[in-house]
């Protein structure tokens, strides 16, 4: 592998984690899809974007069910603060070329199958 691609499959799957943008180039990009270190990080990105919107969704319907406007500000919160580990993690371990998980989803990546 050259390094030009070297270079190419990090870039991609650094902008993996400015979801759509990644995902979409490597749907588009057939190069891309047959590299395993790309896949690895879309899939984490794809896995991380489920997440945060699920978990926001959750609280947006306790809160609804609830009517706890504090709490779920905290919560909220939260989830914000992990979305952002989440990026900064994701681009840290694709800079670094490294194949690691995302803290509490890595499992939740290795789920997809495009």
């Amino acid at each position: 592998m050259t390094k030009k691609h070297n270079d190419l499959y990090k870039l991609c799957a650094l902008s993996a984690y400015f979801f759509p943008i990644g995902l979409i180039w490597y749907l588009i990009d057939k190069d891309m899809k047959k590299n395993k270190f790309v896949g690895f990080h879309v899939h984490q990105s794809v896995g991380a974007a489920i997440a945060y919107f699920g978990l926001y969704i959750i609280t947006i319907i306790i809160t609804g069910i609830l009517n706890i406007g504090f709490i779920a500000g905290l919560i909220s919160f939260a989830i914000s603060i992990l979305g952002l580990v989440w990026f900064i993690q994701g681009i840290v371990h694709s800079l670094k070329e490294e194949e690691k998980g995302l803290i509490f989803i890595e499992e939740l990546g290795k789920q997809f199958k495009f």
